[in-house]
């Protein structure tokens, strides 16, 4: 939404003690924002401490489970900004999937060491381009929150992105193209809808400073060139419409 109307509130205008005197819209979209993060963590901190079990051998378990042990650290951010923020915390506990399902969007989930390092890789880094366009959010708590997220969030893909390419050197290419086609349309669909009615509130109250459209740009330059280097390809965007994801046009 680069170049829109100037938002309605600035980066940082509102906290804790403004927020009952912004518009419901305003409360009830942040809270969203909020509780789709909140769940995400859990998510991923049930995920990777399950896949420990997974890696090959101690080194790649202990760095799997600092890892975890990270998202555990948001889990407990998050709890404490949802809770001060007014979300329903047993609702949206009620209605998450656990672990690798809340991503895959089936009661699935990750099956193997090289799913785990494309996860990191794509889905990691997803989660993060998401979380950047909120980095200058108009809820200050909230930004405060992100800033340490946003730095670990970013190491992860990274992690994910050096490992992926040793797999492909070492022989597991066709494994992690599998992966990667899986997980390619579900990480852009992740991303969200561009132009939906959510990113126009979003930014229209300066909660979010980009649409899914210019999430997806930034989300695509960041995972191609260490997929180019492995030798991996990704799916046309014909063929991600064919998997019901929309992209607006976007191209790559």
């Amino acid at each position: 939404m680069d170049g829109a109307v100037q938002p309605v509130y600035g980066p940082g205008e509102i906290d804790f003690d403004s927020l009952e005197d912004t518009p419901e819209e305003y409360r009830k979209m942040l809270r969203t924002l909020i509780g789709k993060q909140y769940i995400g963590e859990i998510a991923a901190c049930e995920m990777f401490s399950r896949a420990v079990f997974h890696m090959p051998d101690p080194i790649h378990k202990a760095e799997l489970v600092h890892t975890a042990n990270e998202e555990a650290d948001h889990v407990e951010a998050m709890h404490e900004l949802a809770t001060r923020a007014g979300l329903d915390v047993e609702k949206w506990l009620g209605i998450r999937r656990p672990g690798g399902a809340h991503f895959l969007g089936s009661e699935e989930d990750v099956k193997d060491w090289i799913e785990v390092t494309v996860f990191k890789h794509m889905i990691d880094r997803c989660g993060r381009i998401w979380l950047w366009s909120m980095r200058n959010t108009s809820f200050a708590p909230y930004a405060e929150v992100l800033r340490p997220i946003l730095k670990d969030e970013a190491r992860h893909g990274q992690d994910g992105a050096d490992e992926m390419i040793r797999l492909c050197d070492a022989g597991y290419r066709e494994q992690v193209q599998e992966r990667v086609d899986y997980w390619f349309p579900r990480g852009l669909q992740l991303l969200g809808r561009p132009g939906s009615e959510g990113n126009r509130i979003s930014y229209q109250y300066g909660l979010k400073l980009h649409d899914s459209d210019e999430e997806m740009k930034k989300w695509l330059g960041e995972i191609k060139p260490p997929l180019e280097s492995a030798g991996i390809t990704l799916m046309t965007p014909e063929q991600v419409k064919e998997h019901g994801v929309d992209v607006a046009g976007v191209t790559w």
